[in-house]
């Protein structure tokens, strides 16, 4: 049995015969019994035998020592035609007492354990006896042979099923689960005994059973061997009904679970296995000490499926969950809310606060059947996850720490209070995100969109390259044909012929120039000037030397002025001699008409350099091939950037039908349903074309102008004229926006049209209701409370983490409570944890809260009063004495008798 709070599901067999019963086959002991219940995992059972007890008091405590419930009961015959019902009695009862109430039934003692005796009282009376004694009364096996079909007149049964403690039947036949009207043909197929049974007896039992909306359920009536109308140890817990009731079963829980009918019963033939799945998170409970609200240590525990804090104004419900949020960092969107909770969770100041330095806050969660503890305490220090300690429960319960970041990240839960639901409801992007946050593929779609976004942007812009080297092809072919122009009138034959000459002239220059270059060089070489020497020698023979050859250098020295002489006069004469040449005449004519020729080309061509224009032309020549070649993509990246676009929209053609798939599937059944307009989200629209301007508040005018233009028909054909009007203004044609805004799309970049192209707005998400017997309305035309209802119903339908509803029920009436939001309980409850802080009764009571938690109008402090399931005497009492509506609430619930318990 799992370990939790509040109501949980138990395996039940509440039809068993031991050996007291005298058809009972074979022997055994009360160990041995119980025994076989444990190995068939049973956790409830009922002892009927046939019209007697004996037995009951030597299994109660070998039962509770294995962690059996026991309900001490019987099978009680009834009148000539010996039906067959089951009585149940509190788990206190004795042999004796069942004794009792067989005699009282005018049961002979002789006649205990035998199946073939019977009472001599009719039905009304053993009901009225049963209500009398506050039991409980089963008919047995109303399929089959000895049931309650077996009474002759029809009025009798509709009479019977109609009382209102009859809640629930035990059938044997899977073909008795059909809810439609059934005939005695549908029980062709049961071959035994065919003879002692009338199967359109059986078939109208059945038929008033379903008009009645009684529960079935199925029981083992431990057959040996099987379908043997005798009893024994085999047959125990083959057949079994699930049941939900409070932690330590009672009658008056059973009683209840029969009540609420299918959401707290589930026969064989609708579940072989446990019917509920504890969510794969949740929280157990939360622990704080040292606050501002109390000195002392506060538990408050959780179910895995819904809890329901209550109390009276200024218990500290909503405490409990701003200690939740504070813990976890949970902001909330709304300004108001987020300052109240600033106020609320921190250091105790001026009247605000509820903490000290010393206050502890332990949150237990579990992920994955692992036990995980998150402590927050030393609060001074101001970072908000400083001191967030995670441990996690090993094997042999000691706390270990673990990794906090990968803990808080994989804990996600959800807060709303009844100002954010009805917040969510006036704002489709805040519905939507929540819708696309329940949708598992959806951030793999975005991405996909996010990544032909890209492509598209490329595309666009190599499209938009082309456009400009379109552009440029008619300039660079103009200019080949201008330099192919030149280099004509550069073949011209007079100044070629002067070009040539002048080429010859230039080079026979250069040779001069070269031969007055040597003269030169040898000038320079020979240039040195001499200054004699006195030097001592006192030698004889080398003074004699040294004067001999000193001698004979002066003479080259001489020598050499005079060569020296002779090249200056040489050069100056190469001058005179050029100068008077022919040549130089020739050379000189040749040029200035070879100058006056270079001057009428220039006029004409610009410039005298062949190879500077043949290189110009062959780079313009290349360039031109290049952007050829490259527009000839130009209708290829048209495509490309039409498929793109394409996949774009089929791509969020995929994202609306998972959306549509979804809010199909969460809420069939409910009175509310959503519905999903392709890319008619004006806000969302807004919001993109004013990120892409860098403006979020300016040109309110012009921004709303061009967003009711756009959206006055089918967005993506008004899309067209809204791209052609961004680029007109980009091409300074005339418009009637604001000159700032339009100075702002005339610096537009590629990447701006492109994204401007790409501007789709959101889906909207049009919420409607449904009011008592009428039609689906918009929510637009709804009061508050009908806006929260709804979209309370959608969030309540989500299979997600942990959901904490912080007094959803402000602004909604009674019968939107219980018409949406309790029937919106019930279904969330089964795939989701639920917390909710209400001071409506309805919410607990008719929603059948697994736990509820009383807190104490009457402390001072944050205390608990009680903490229980629904089905808990002291949590009525509590529920009807503090809550509104509280008994109303009850007598909607139960039609009957637990409003007079506590009256």
């Amino acid at each position: 049995m799992e370990d939790y709070k509040g109501l949980k599901w138990y395996k039940c067999d509440l039809h068993l015969h031991t050996p007291q019963s005298k058809c009972f086959i074979g022997k055994c002991t009360p160990e041995e019994y119980i025994k076989k219940v444990k190995e068939k995992e049973l956790d409830v059972i009922a002892i009927t035998d046939h019209n007697t007890s004996g037995w009951i008091d030597s299994l109660k405590l070998i039962a509770e020592e294995n962690d059996v419930t026991l309900f001490p009961g019987v099978e009680i015959t009834c009148g000539d035609s010996h039906i067959h019902f089951l009585v149940l009695f509190e788990k206190d009862a004795t042999d004796q007492k069942i004794e009792d109430f067989l005699i009282a039934m005018q049961m002979n003692r002789a006649d205990f354990g035998n199946a073939n005796a019977n009472i001599n009282k009719t039905i009304s009376e053993l009901l009225e006896e049963v209500q009398k004694n506050n039991l409980l009364l089963i008919p047995a096996h109303i399929d089959d042979l000895s049931g309650i079909s077996q009474v002759l007149d029809e009025n009798i049964r509709e009479n019977f099923f109609k009382n209102e403690f009859i809640n629930g039947t035990q059938i044997v036949h899977k073909v008795s689960m059909n809810n439609g009207n059934l005939s005695k043909n549908d029980y062709n197929e049961i071959k035994i005994d065919e003879d002692k049974r009338n199967f359109q007896k059986i078939a109208n039992t059945i038929n008033q059973v379903n008009k009645s909306k009684i529960c079935k359920l199925t029981f083992s009536d431990n057959p040996h061997p099987e379908n043997n109308s005798k009893h024994g140890l085999g047959g125990i817990g083959k057949t079994y009904s699930w049941i939900k009731m409070k932690e330590k079963p009672d009658l008056e829980s059973l009683k209840q679970a029969l009540i609420m009918g299918k959401e707290r019963t589930k026969n064989i033939f609708e579940s072989e296995k446990q019917p509920y799945i504890l969510p794969n998170i949740w929280i157990e409970k939360i622990k704080f000490s040292n606050t501002e609200l109390n000195k002392a240590s506060v538990e408050i525990d959780f179910s895995p499926q819904m809890t329901s804090i209550v109390g009276g104004r200024g218990t500290g419900k909503s405490s409990i969950i701003n200690m939740i949020r504070g813990i976890l960092n949970k902001k909330s969107n709304i300004k108001k809310i987020e300052e109240d909770f600033k106020a609320f969770y921190k250091i105790n100041k001026s009247r605000e606060g509820i903490l000290n330095k010393d206050t502890k806050i332990e949150l237990f969660i579990n992920m994955n059947q692992e036990k995980y503890k998150i402590v927050k305490e030393n609060f001074e220090n101001k970072r908000e996850f400083e001191d967030i300690v995670v441990l996690k429960e090993n094997s042999i319960g000691e706390y270990i720490k673990c990794d906090i970041e990968d803990i808080l990240e994989r804990f996600e839960i959800e807060i709303f209070s009844q100002k954010e639901i009805f917040e969510i409801s006036n704002k489709s992007n805040s519905l939507l995100e929540i819708i696309d946050t329940s949708i598992l593929e959806l951030n793999e779609k975005q991405q996909e969109i996010n990544d032909q976004k890209t492509d598209y942007k490329r595309t666009y812009s190599q499209l938009e390259e082309i456009k400009v080297k379109e552009q440029n092809i008619k300039k660079i072919e103009t200019d080949i044909k201008f330099d192919k122009e030149k280099l004509e009138k550069l073949d011209n034959k007079i100044y070629k012929e002067l070009l040539e000459k002048q080429g010859i002239f230039n080079n026979e220059h250069l040779i001069l120039e070269k031969l007055k270059k040597k003269y030169q060089d040898i000038f320079d070489k020979i240039n040195f000037s001499f200054e004699e020497e006195q030097e001592e020698i006192v030698t004889p023979d080398i003074k004699e030397i040294y004067v001999k050859y000193f001698k004979i250098m002066k003479k080259h020295i001489e020598n050499i002025e005079v060569i020296k002489k002779k090249i200056e006069e040489d050069k100056v004469k190469i001058e005179e001699d050029i100068s008077k040449s022919n040549w130089k005449k020739y050379f000189l004519e040749n040029k200035i008409k070879l100058e006056h020729e270079e001057e009428k080309i220039k006029l004409e061509a610009g410039t005298l350099d062949i190879t500077e224009i043949r290189e110009k032309i062959s780079k313009n020549e290349e360039k031109l091939e290049k952007y050829e070649q490259e527009i000839e993509k130009k209708d290829d990246l048209k495509k490309q950037l039409n498929s793109t676009f394409e996949l774009i929209l089929k791509i969020r053609d995929e994202i609306k039908k998972k959306r549509e798939n979804h809010l199909k599937e969460s809420l069939q059944g409910l009175d509310v349903r959503i519905k999903i307009k392709s890319y008619r989200n004006k806000e969302d629209f807004e919001k993109q074309f004013r990120n892409l301007i860098g403006k979020p508040k300016e040109f309110s005018n012009d921004i709303d102008k061009i967003v009711d233009e756009i959206f006055k028909g089918e967005f993506l054909k008004k899309r067209v004229s809204f791209i052609e009007k961004i680029k007109n203004i980009k091409t300074e044609k005339k418009n009637d926006l604001h000159n700032n805004l339009i100075e702002i799309i005339k610096g537009f970049n590629n990447e701006n049209m492109a994204d401007i192209e790409l501007l789709l707005p959101e889906d909207e998400v049009v919420v409607e209701y449904k009011q008592n017997e009428g039609g689906f309305k918009p929510l637009k035309t709804a009061s508050a409370g009908q806006k929260t209802s709804a979209i309370l119903t959608y969030i309540l339908s989500r299979e997600k983490n942990p959901l904490i509803l912080d007094q959803p029920e402000d602004d909604l009436d009674n019968e939107l409570i219980y018409n949406l939001i309790v029937k919106s309980l019930k279904n969330s409850k089964n795939k989701r944890q639920i917390i909710v802080v209400t001071h409506n009764a309805n919410i607990p009571v008719n929603g059948d809260s697994e736990y509820i938690v009383v807190l104490d109008s009457n402390s001072k402090e944050v205390k608990k009063l009680a903490a229980n399931s629904i089905d808990d005497e002291e949590i009525v009492k509590s529920i009807c004495n503090i809550m509104e509506g509280g008994k109303p609430a009850f007598d909607l619930r139960n039609k009957k008798y637990r409003i007079n318990k506590v009256e």
